[in-house]
């Protein structure tokens, strides 16, 4: 059994979201995406100044956590450059001013940790970016010594003295990547490219001095193999501990409570918000929380569609309608509902499946969707995203194959005009007057509902096109022959032409008539 992000069931695909709320005829856009995410494509076009930036970053707690993690490395690196420069004055002779030269890495790192102790609220892209310039700081700091000495050595006659010099520095650089890796959150991918590019820097500035110095290019040990080795394995090391510590936080994150209800796993995410797995602590029930972090919360926008989907969800008691259980928000703003936990697939996975289904499969599954819309058309609501992957086959209580509805985000009630005055849906399913921004009701479902109905008996979708242009223009202006159906569906031909008619006024008028019509076809 599969189990799916039935809270957002677009949250298998991405998002299309398209700046435009004038109407297809009066100005089209021009938009061009793959041909095969044309069927799964969702278009939510609002009026001017209402679209959400929604922007996924850290969430607080990652972003306090990683401003608590840079001022402790950046307070281990000081201390280990301090004792290496202080060691380096008492026992290699350096003078007091290369001395003072050579601690304006610590300066900088001194203003880099003042900079994070000033700014607590700091962005996750500031703390990257101090992260950066003390990372920075200590890479310059390493070619620079190994420069220094290199030259010191070839003035004075000393060039036996630089392969333990050079072993010395690779076991500074080493600690430093060890310092990183056990600090700074970070995923592996990051910290491998971050940390073998410093594990390779020693070696690559001494490759880089041979050569411009034909006085070294004779000496042995001079880079070696072991210093690199030490540092590339270091890297390694580093890069494994930032994967493990990686997994054991996002297994913490995911045990977090959100009201009675722990987190399992994660079963789906979106543009608008992720689906876990859950169980009520108490009664033991397994549910279903879908959430919006809080650092996409702050988009006010964010939040009314947030609210307004749960809001719809809860006056729907039918049984095909998904059940609300719960909403609120936790203590660090993340805000959640809690809802029935479904397994099985959705009607899309079943038609991929299987090729197509029955008739009688396909009366079946659509007349369950007729009887949970009919309870959400006569309480004012408009779907306005009928499609197969917003079907959910589910078993039920030892049911098998009841039908829940999935995807409340882009419905809206009658009353709320300008609401179904956006630009909204998929693509292959909207209807003309959806496409065009007029005023919608239950019949634009049906124009949708029609188009399931072929794809369920034919396996393809009733509307295929190379762009979005070309998918309204079809809805618009032409009308489909139905060359796909089998000849054993040809019954379903009228209901199919009925449901798709360009005038909403000379469609079904509601989705019981639809219901009863789909049963004179078995």
């Amino acid at each position: 059994m599969k189990v799916i992000d039935f809270g957002v069931a677009k949250a298998m695909n991405d998002d299309l979201i398209l700046e435009n709320s004038m109407p297809f005829d009066s100005q089209p856009i021009v938009v061009s995406p793959q041909r095969h995410a044309l069927d799964q494509a969702i278009l939510d076009l609002p009026p001017p100044g209402l679209l959400a930036n929604f922007r996924w970053q850290f969430n607080e707690s990652s972003r306090k956590l990683l401003h608590l993690r840079l001022l402790i490395a950046l307070t281990s690196m000081l201390c280990v450059l301090l004792t290496l420069k202080i060691v380096g004055m008492v026992f290699a002779g350096t003078t007091f001013n290369e001395f003072l030269l050579r601690m304006s890495t610590a300066v900088v790192l001194v203003g880099v940790g003042a900079v994070l102790y000033q700014t607590p609220q700091a962005s996750i892209r500031k703390l990257r970016v101090l992260e950066s310039v003390g990372a920075f700081a200590v890479v310059v700091d390493v070619v620079w010594v190994l420069v220094a000495e290199t030259r010191g050595a070839i003035a004075t006659g000393g060039l036996e003295s630089l392969p333990a010099t050079f072993i010395t520095i690779s076991f500074a650089v080493s600690i430093f990547i060890a310092i990183y890796g056990m600090f700074i959150p970070s995923d592996w991918r990051r910290t491998a490219i971050i940390t073998c590019s410093f594990a390779l820097i020693p070696a690559i500035t001494v490759i880089v001095l041979r050569l411009f110095n034909p006085s070294l290019q004779h000496l042995e040990g001079f880079p070696g193999f072991t210093a690199p080795v030490l540092t590339m394995v270091m890297a390694i090391a580093a890069t494994q501990a930032t994967r493990v510590v990686n997994q054991m936080r996002l297994e913490v994150e995911t045990a977090k409570l959100y009201g009675q209800y722990q987190l399992l796993e994660k079963i789906g995410q979106g543009g608008r918000g992720t689906v876990y797995k859950a169980k009520h602590r108490l009664l033991k029930r397994p549910a279903a929380i879908k959430l919006i972090r809080s650092e996409i919360a702050s988009e006010s926008t964010a939040i009314a569609s947030f609210e307004h989907e749960v809001q719809l969800y809860a006056q729907l008691t039918h049984w095909n309608s998904v059940q609300i259980y719960d909403y609120g928000q936790t203590d660090n703003g993340d805000f959640y509902y809690v809802m029935e936990y479904l397994e099985g697939e959705t009607l899309l996975e079943r038609i991929r499946r299987l090729g197509k289904l029955t008739n009688e499969e396909t009366v079946n599954f659509i007349g369950q969707v007729c009887d949970g819309l009919q309870e959400a058309h006569l309480k004012g609501m408009v779907h306005r995203d009928i499609k197969p992957e917003n079907i959910f086959l589910a078993n039920n209580m030892g049911q098998p194959n009841v039908v829940k509805i999935l995807d409340f985000g882009l419905a809206a009630l009658k009353s709320e005009t300008d609401r179904l005055h956006m630009v909204s849906g998929s693509p292959s399913y909207m209807s003309p007057e959806q496409i065009n921004a007029k005023t919608l009701d239950e019949r634009s479902d049906i124009y949708a509902l029609g188009c399931v109905i072929y794809e369920c008996l034919s396996g393809q979708c009733l509307f295929i096109g190379d762009s979005i242009n070309d998918l309204f223009a079809q809805h618009l202006h032409q009308e489909p022959s139905l060359e796909g159906l089998p000849e054993s569906a040809r019954a379903f031909r009228d209901i199919i032409f009925e449901c798709i008619e360009k005038d909403p006024r000379s469609r079904f008028m509601n989705v019981a008539t639809l219901k009863q019509m789909l049963r004179s076809c078995v």
